[in-house]
């Protein structure tokens, strides 16, 4: 196997590693945490920075958190992963292709030249297709509460006051236990009934419902 060879794989093993969710959570914006922001339950922390200027010790803080700035400022202008390892794998398979065509060219210059449509097609093609899969992966989850009092389906008869209900969350339908309300126990429920969600248990994912 040749250098251009070695280089496409190594891409191709990059881009195969950040497709695995456990790896990506150190990626760019941290996407593996996004899912979870939707319970807003650390946002409270934020206000607890107002402390930093009392007692006469703003001023650590302030060259800390400059150089928190300063690092993160260098981050932005590194290459995203994804796009460092897109780029080997087109510069291994263009050059490859192009040492097959020109066997009596340097390696230097087949680099060069391999270089020029790498970067072409990363631009007008990969980096738009990331940024579009990106965008979906990186959105956060909206809260459980914000489903109250949306109207749910039930996807399964309602045993002894309980079943299975789908409703829709940011676009996806999504299915949570569900018990009916006080005062609905005694409604038998069908599958496909429209019901109407009450209350929402957040930790343990159910609902309270209601007949409409």
């Amino acid at each position: 196997m040749n250098g251009f060879l070695w280089i496409m794989v190594i891409g191709l093993v990059g881009l195969v590693l950040m497709a695995i969710p456990g790896l990506r959570r150190h990626g760019p914006g941290h996407l593996g945490h996004l899912g979870h922001t939707g319970h807003g339950g650390h946002a409270g922390h934020v206000g607890h920075t107002g402390h930093v200027a009392q007692g006469g010790r703003s001023g650590p803080a302030h060259h800390a958190g400059a150089g928190r700035v300063g690092r993160s400022e260098w981050l932005r202008v590194l290459p995203q992963p994804q796009t460092v390892f897109s780029l080997l794998v087109l510069l291994g398979a263009i050059g490859n292709l192009l040492e097959k065509l020109l066997p009596h060219w340097a390696v230097t210059l087949v680099v060069l030249v391999a270089l020029v449509p790498a970067v072409g097609i990363q631009a007008a093609l990969i980096a738009p297709m990331w940024r579009f899969f990106l965008r979906f992966s990186g959105r956060p989850a909206s809260p459980l509460e914000t489903l109250a009092m949306q109207v749910a389906q039930a996807v399964t008869p309602f045993h002894n006051g309980r079943g299975l209900v789908e409703v829709e969350r940011d676009g996806r339908a999504v299915q949570l236990s569900a018990r009916l309300s006080p005062g609905n126990e005694g409604h038998d429920v069908h599958v496909g009934d429209k019901l109407r969600i009450d209350e929402v248990d957040p930790k343990h994912e159910r609902v309270v419902v209601s007949v409409l």
